[in-house]
């Protein structure tokens, strides 16, 4: 599971990087570019976050909560509510007449973006993930197996609000 989640981390993070890539272009094909990379790192991110928040972050919490919360007040940036909150507002705040109109502003509130997702990734690899397979190890190979389906449906849910958002 671990290795899936890093996975995801390393898409998000090529997302990124491809989106800043595109941020000083400003021709007709990097603005397509870039609202169709846009598009896809929401998704990714929500649904990535979602799935994370359910698997890792619950298990942490039922297993240390005052672990769980020590490192969220320490690294903020973990707390997945502040996370989605802060990227849905910027999924808001950033839509595509916005982004034509103050291109400017767009590109320095989207790689302060970037490098808020890279470190909540950053931490969560090296400060949250190894705290979960210690708590993996110890637990009963019948707990691993959750309500995937529900997930799967809140995620698609998500990407369906931000695919309409977006576009």
């Amino acid at each position: 599971m671990l290795e899936a989640l890093k996975k995801d981390h390393r898409l998000l993070a090529a997302l990124a990087e491809r989106i800043e890539a595109c941020l000083d272009d400003e021709s007709p094909l990097a603005a397509t570019r870039l609202g169709q990379l846009r598009c896809r790192l929401a998704h990714e991110a929500i649904r990535h976050t979602i799935v994370e928040d359910r698997l890792v972050y619950r298990a942490l919490e039922n297993d240390d909560r005052r672990l769980l919360y020590g490192h969220c007040k320490t690294f903020p940036c973990l707390r997945t509510d502040r996370f989605l909150r802060h990227l849905q507002e910027y999924i808001h705040r950033w839509d595509a007449p916005a982004v034509q109109g103050d291109r400017q502003h767009y590109a320095a509130a989207t790689r302060e973006m970037m490098a808020l997702l890279r470190t909540r990734m950053e931490l969560e690899e090296h400060v949250l993930y190894p705290c979960f397979h210690a708590l993996q190890a110890r637990i009963p190979r019948a707990r691993k197996t959750r309500r995937r389906v529900r997930h799967r449906a809140e995620a698609r849910r998500h990407r369906i609000h931000v695919e309409n958002r977006l576009i």
